[in-house]
């Protein structure tokens, strides 16, 4: 849900973007869950993914139509949970 949720605002921003006329790349979306990633790079349907199937499906999309790029990225390399370390 949070790759779901972080892909809405950075597809936001893109049209934003597009809108003001400036080109940019694919986007690149960090998640530190390994199964998410591969769940949203994969079109095979699992049993276990039900209940995020609507998420797995709108994020896929636009993976799929080369909009965003989701990347994994592990928990000990993250920027942002260096102060949750301390």
């Amino acid at each position: 849900m949070g790759v779901a949720n972080a892909a809405a605002k950075v597809i936001w921003l893109q049209l934003l973007l597009h809108e003001l006329g400036v080109s940019q790349s694919p986007s690149i979306v960090i998640c530190d869950n390994l199964g998410a990633t591969y769940l949203l790079v994969n079109s095979i349907r699992h049993s276990c993914s039900k209940h995020v199937e609507i998420d797995i499906h709108f994020v896929r999309v636009y993976v799929a139509n080369g909009v965003l790029d989701v990347q994994f990225v592990s928990t000990k390399d993250q920027l942002a949970d260096t102060l949750l370390s301390l």
